[in-house]
């Protein structure tokens, strides 16, 4: 019996986990300062990377996407609006005023502004994440 309920209330965390990132629809990063500025829009599989000189779609491995859920996962996305960014630099043009929406089924999840080179600790790996498979692909 014991056994049996372990395995059921394992069952369904792993179902509650697995529906966390699979109903992520669209992830948007955005940096933008005076005269420059940067998107990445994940959407699937489909991943494009633009810039003001740049636009190129990238398709994602599976590999590549299971490592976004992971991080996806990570996050707290109730709270992603009351992150507190680390450093100001955004506000005298010392880096890109950057956000990221993540849109699921249901809702619309929006990060607080930071500065590109320095997002909540929360968002960073995410970041990088995204900023790795557009800039090296």
């Amino acid at each position: 019996m014991q056994k049996l309920f372990f395995f059921s209330i394992l069952f369904i965390l792993m179902n509650c986990a697995s529906q966390k990132t699979t109903n992520i629809k669209e992830i948007i990063y955005n940096a933008i300062t005076r005269g420059r500025a940067e998107n990445i829009t994940l959407k699937g599989s489909s991943l494009q990377y633009k810039t003001n000189q740049k636009s190129i779609f990238i398709n994602l491995t599976k590999e590549q996407q299971e490592k976004v859920n992971i991080e996806i996962s990570k996050i707290n996305l109730n709270e992603i609006n009351n992150l507190k960014a680390p450093t100001d630099k955004r506000f005298y043009d010392g880096a890109m005023h950057t956000s990221i929406l993540i849109k699921s089924n249901s809702k619309e999840y929006t990060s607080t502004t930071f500065d590109d080179t320095n997002p909540p600790i929360e968002l960073k790996a995410l970041c990088q994440l995204l900023i790795n498979l557009a800039q090296n692909n």
